[in-house]
């Protein structure tokens, strides 16, 4: 049975699972549901996966609508090259560098990015000058991790490198807009703050499947 992957464009959480799927050379049928018709709260979609939400991974009878529930389906299912390699200690650290993007980097990130599409800084001055604060906090571990190893879990690119970098180009791009002229984001020029991060970003850029 091949795998559909329903997704959304400018979804980051779409995007890791579109990496996964490339990178591994797997076969899948994509599908592309459109934000701004809302195609995601349609009555069909809806009978795959009742919150509304991309993406969702169907392999037959059985669905996903969790993309680190994702990822590691995939990584089971299409083993080589894997997304979670080593012994115990390996994927152990994996695992925590994924939980610190979820629990740290991207509530933060979705504060800036919240900050800029809609117009949030002048109302919540306080709060999005901290979560600025923090994002700069958890880009300088990632920086830090990125001295000792060239990937961010390993010394093999992992989930984990697949969780952040969708997260972070969604922050960059949103960082990059009109909008955001005049913020105090302190994002750019990035790779002059970040330098091991933006060769990180090249390396991701790379691997196989990317332009895809």
């Amino acid at each position: 049975m091949t795998l559909e992957l329903f997704w959304g464009s400018g979804s980051p959480y779409g995007w890791r699972v579109l990496l996964a799927l490339e990178y591994k050379g797997a076969d899948y049928v994509s599908h592309q549901l459109q934000f701004s018709t809302r195609d995601h709260k349609k009555a069909d979609y809806l009978k795959i996966n009742p919150r509304g939400r991309l993406p969702a991974l169907r392999d037959g009878d059985f669905i996903l609508t969790e993309s680190l529930a994702m990822l590691v389906y995939v990584d089971e299912k299409f083993p080589d090259p894997p997304l979670f390699p080593g012994g115990a200690q390996e994927r152990a650290r994996i695992w925590e560098m994924i939980s610190f993007c979820s629990s740290y980097f991207e509530p933060a990130a979705n504060w800036v990015v919240g900050a800029i599409r809609k117009g949030l800084f002048d109302s919540r001055r306080e709060r999005v000058l901290r979560a600025i604060e923090d994002a700069h906090g958890e880009l300088g571990i990632l920086e830090e991790a990125l001295a000792r190893r060239p990937w961010l879990a390993c010394d093999h690119l992992s989930a984990a490198d697949l969780t952040y970098y969708p997260y972070l180009e969604f922050m960059l791009r949103m960082a990059g807009r009109e909008a955001a002229k005049g913020l105090p984001l302190g994002l750019s020029p990035f790779g002059a703050r970040y330098p091991r991060l933006a060769a990180w970003r090249e390396r991701m850029r790379a691997i196989p499947g990317y332009e895809r």
